[in-house]
């Protein structure tokens, strides 16, 4: 679903999630990543980073610094780029497409473009009213005077395959009657709305 989004997505580079977010909170797996790769030890990475590490009862928890520590996220380059990108921590990898919480806020331009192709996409869909004539060539021993042509059209009905599709080889001729008869509905739908889009144009 909004995973796939992530095929179209292209980081614009404009720094705005790591200037106004921050340095993500890390798992247990991106803390031991992000050691490794700073060469730190990891409650070292905690306290510069994070907060001071509290003993209390006998447990560790971190007691979190004020944000300033995290925000802007210290890994941000001058030119806008994350100086821990191949470790950085999940939250991270995940803004702005699978995050819980959505954008935050922030107007990040990556994600405009794509629901700007999501927009013309779906416009694209939309004229996909039409339909195509698909016209056979005779097959080898197919009977001679037998129609030849399979109407595929594309609908704007919640039906199983979301598809007309009208051949002679169709398995009954109820079957047939039924699809022409979803045909011409559609076709009037195509008529109606033709019919608004032209009189907006004053055509």
């Amino acid at each position: 679903m909004i995973s796939s989004l992530w095929a179209s997505f292209k980081c614009q580079r404009c720094g705005q999630c790591c200037e106004r977010l921050g340095l993500s909170w890390p798992s247990g797996k991106n803390l031991e990543e992000m050691s490794k790769f700073l060469k730190m030890h990891p409650n070292d990475l905690i306290v510069q980073y994070y907060g001071r590490i509290v003993e209390e009862d006998g447990k560790e928890f971190v007691e979190k610094y004020e944000e300033d520590r995290r925000t802007p996220c210290p890994f941000l380059a001058s030119d806008k780029k994350c100086r821990i990108y191949d470790v950085r921590p999940d939250p991270c990898r995940a803004y702005p497409i699978d995050t819980d919480f959505g954008r935050c806020g922030i107007d990040c331009p990556g994600m405009k473009n794509i629901l700007n192709d999501v927009k013309l996409q779906k416009q694209e869909d939309d004229m996909m009213y039409s339909f195509d004539l698909l016209f056979l060539k005779p097959s080898k021993g197919q009977l001679p005077g037998l129609p030849l042509a399979q109407i595929y059209v594309k609908t704007h009905t919640s039906d199983e395959k979301g598809y007309i599709f009208i051949t002679p080889r169709c398995v009954s001729l109820r079957e047939v009657e039924g699809q022409i008869d979803r045909l011409k509905k559609e076709l009037e739908i195509i008529r109606k709305r033709a019919k608004q889009n032209f009189a907006k144009a004053g055509k």
